[in-house]
């Protein structure tokens, strides 16, 4: 996979220089409210209601908080509003439907929401956040392993295929810039294993993509079907590390 030639310290200077001034103390908060909004986003991916129920909870906790710090942040700009709206609606929606006798994948499907829609508000503004990264590739990704999914290489068409490769070219785009990205632990508030625990998630993950990459170009669709499947585990830990679910375990 291409490597960007820039120094991490370039990569800061610049971040730096077209990031707005207030953008260090509102992604400090976006953490902490990345830290309930992933074990909900995970929770509702399970068949597990009572978790799913205090993961929302939780949620909720921490979207009156991040809400009450940053909806009126931009009164000028009727989109930024108009955004936390949203991600409010898809908050409470999803609560809902947690706590009722519907499928807890309709939950988890209307979370993506949340993250699709800050992604977009934080772009407008130029603020670079990791877990932006992260939506984008996992947009990719998803198409990638989906068309797979359930396939053998007798009804793995060329479509399919191409289908792969045009996804598998997003995704390592998209994940390059999670590579690259001027990664700060004391930000997100990892400690010395879980920086490792990190790098070497990436790391993995980057790997898969070559693989993948590697199969489409020897042609097996046995292995283009494996590598395929292969390239959304180390996903989901590195992801996974950004959420706290000790919270969730201790019920709290």
């Amino acid at each position: 996979m291409k490597r960007w030639g820039l120094t991490t310290a370039a990569v800061v200077i610049f971040l730096a220089w077209v990031q707005p001034v207030w953008a260090d103390d509102y992604l400090k908060d976006t953490v902490e409210f990345d830290k309930a909004y992933i074990p909900a986003l995970a929770m509702t991916n399970q068949d597990k209601r009572p978790p799913a129920i205090k993961a929302m909870k939780i949620l909720d906790q921490a979207w009156a908080k991040y809400k009450g710090l940053y909806y009126d942040y931009k009164k000028s700009d009727a989109r930024w509003r108009g955004d936390f709206d949203q991600v409010g609606r898809l908050i409470a929606e999803a609560g809902e439907i947690s706590a009722s006798d519907k499928a807890l994948i309709e939950a988890h499907e209307t979370l993506e929401g949340v993250r699709l829609t800050f992604m977009e508000t934080r772009r407008r503004y130029d603020i670079d956040y990791l877990i932006d990264h992260f939506t984008e590739f996992h947009e990719y990704m998803e198409e990638v392993t989906l068309t797979a999914k359930g396939k053998t290489p007798e009804t793995l068409s060329d479509d399919d295929l191409d289908e792969i490769r045009q996804n598998l070219t997003q995704a390592v785009q998209a994940y390059e810039k999670v590579q690259r990205y001027p990664f700060d632990p004391a930000m997100f508030g990892f400690n010395g294993e879980k920086t490792a625990q990190y790098k070497n998630f990436v790391q993995r993950e980057a790997d898969s993509l070559a693989d993948l990459e590697k199969a489409l170009g020897g042609g097996d669709k046995a292995e283009i079907i494996k590598k395929s499947m292969a390239i959304k585990p180390y996903f989901i830990k590195q992801f996974f590390l950004f959420g706290d679910f000790d919270r969730i375990k201790a019920g709290n």
